[in-house]
């Protein structure tokens, strides 16, 4: 896990209110390295083992699936996707599901933002030190269901 602080592509891709994000197994944010909050550092940390489960996992998938089907070698390269393809599909679910429960607007986005159950399992553990070296495999997989 790699930190890139003051990043200007942590400048480029986030919006007021947010500072850090985690792109694959590293971490960019706007904030300095003294700025920087240890809780903050368990967050993101928490998402990149998430994201090297998830591409594990789909690396296992996918062989199944080309052994069974044929498919092409090609398709390694959603791998390091997966996270991100499952985590907007748990967002757009989150977002079907809260407007149909007549929560819309900004309102709405931040709590299917929350919802997922990457941000339930880092959001939960942030404050542990140490989390990481208890954390059960696909931990975060205990927090489906849960909207």
């Amino acid at each position: 896990m790699k930190v890139f602080y003051e990043s200007k592509l942590a400048k480029m891709l986030l919006w007021q209110g947010y500072s850090t994000i985690t792109l694959g197994c590293f971490i960019f944010t706007k904030k300095t390295k003294e700025e920087m909050k240890q809780r903050v550092l368990n967050h993101e940390a928490i998402h990149v083992r998430q994201w090297e489960e998830c591409m594990i996992a789909s690396a296992i998938l996918l062989t199944l699936v080309m052994l069974l089907t044929g498919f092409n070698v090609w398709m390694y390269l959603l791998c390091p996707l997966w996270f991100y393809l499952q985590y907007g599909l748990e967002y757009v679910i989150s977002r079907v599901y809260h407007s149909f429960k007549g929560l819309r607007g900004m309102n709405g986005n931040e709590v299917s933002y929350g919802n997922s159950a990457f941000e339930m399992e880092a959001k939960s553990n942030e404050m542990i030190d140490g989390y990481l070296d208890v954390r059960m495999p696909f931990e975060f997989f205990r927090y489906y269901g849960k909207i």
